[in-house]
């Protein structure tokens, strides 16, 4: 397995809720980065999403909901 060590950086995901979002965003906060979570106002999994990084990897995460279009 190929880790990272990103402490003491900071990354903002689009589409971070679900997918290859969110895979981006739990690859960046395994690796220790603080991680913005973008994803559209309405979406239920972005709130879920974000907690759930909270909680698995302990790592800062912001949730940013909004249309980044």
């Amino acid at each position: 397995m190929i880790t990272y060590d990103l402490r003491g950086k900071a990354g903002l995901v689009t589409g971070g809720a679900s997918g290859i979002g969110l895979a981006t965003a739990t690859v960046l906060a395994r690796g220790g980065a603080a991680v913005a979570v973008a994803f559209l106002a309405g979406d239920p999994r972005g709130p879920e999403a974000v907690a759930k990084l909270q909680a698995e990897t302990g790592a800062r995460i912001v949730a940013a909901p909004g249309d980044v279009g």
